[in-house]
């Protein structure tokens, strides 16, 4: 039946109404309804799933139908498809879905329960695969689910460091919308999203972590600061930008000390003003 899905399709109704056993699987492990999935022959897949296809097969690579199936998602998930079981590089229809940009089915298998921050072998999630791609509308739906953007991969990457790397502003812009995010993890070496921007000399999204709280004072496991960074690769730039950055913040802070500091003896001097009052008050009587 397998190999009748590939050449002669017409024939596979004939074979299911003769009873035909439709969860046979070949020498690879794949069944007829994998391979309709992948062909995307919706007819046949339809008629596969009505004779009792089992949608949770795997093959020996670990591949589902689900995983395979690029059109017939639909018909999956209404069928009742594990969303979750994984392949053996450990990944996910909707990790591979994120990793094609299929927004729509992203949407689709998030709503049939699939599971957000499953990681592969690799340790990448829906969201860090979607990153990787570049696929803004992609990580947007991810992140609107609610992903988890602080998850590091076996490289200790987080999205938005990989979004750092890449420049891609409005995949770092979502991923600081996203709430939650700990813009401050390091890798093992400790550098964490600013340093990949410092290194790659891009003002923007510098600009961007910043204003979302990044620390230019944070150092790496060598002591180096992301201002360091910036230097050695002399993107002035980016350079420039942190150290204003640095000195308008310790501005700022002096001001407040300051300005604590006089309400604080504003506080004092009224304190002693009352005393005052109330002593002479006494000797008054």
């Amino acid at each position: 039946m397998i190999a009748l899905v590939e050449d002669k399709p017409q024939v596979v109704p004939l074979l299911i109404e003769a009873g035909a056993e439709v969860n046979i699987q070949d020498e690879s492990g794949r069944t007829a309804l994998m391979d309709a999935a992948a062909r995307d022959e919706a007819k046949i897949f339809s008629l596969l799933l009505t004779a009792g296809a089992n949608t949770d097969i795997q093959d020996g690579a670990g591949h589902t139908a689900l995983i395979i199936a690029v059109k017939c998602i639909p018909l999956l998930v209404k069928a009742g498809a594990n969303t979750n079981l994984q392949n053996k590089e450990g990944d996910t229809a909707l990790m591979k879905a994120a990793w094609m940009g299929r927004t729509e089915d992203v949407s689709m298998l998030v709503k049939a329960g699939a599971a957000l921050d499953l990681q592969n072998k690799k340790g990448d999630s829906a969201l860090i695969l979607a990153t990787t791609r570049q696929h803004i509308r992609t990580v947007k739906e991810l992140v609107r689910a609610g992903a988890d953007i602080n998850l590091q991969n076996e490289e200790e990457l987080t999205a938005l460091m990989i979004s750092s790397i890449s420049g891609v502003t409005d995949i770092t812009k979502t991923l600081l919308s996203g709430g939650n995010i700990s813009i401050d993890i390091q890798t093992k070496n400790g550098w964490s999203a600013l340093f990949f921007a410092a290194d790659e000399g891009d003002v923007a999204t510098t600009k961007l972590l910043l204003d979302a709280g990044a620390d230019p004072l944070l150092r790496d496991n060598s002591g180096l600061t992301a201002v360091d960074v910036a230097s050695a690769g002399e993107n002035d730039d980016v350079y420039g930008l942190l150290r204003n950055h640095i000195m308008t913040t310790k501005t700022l802070q002096s001001r407040v000390s300051q300005g604590t500091e006089r309400c604080e003896e504003s506080q004092t001097f009224g304190k002693t003003s009352v005393i005052r009052l109330e002593t002479s008050s006494r000797e008054i009587r």
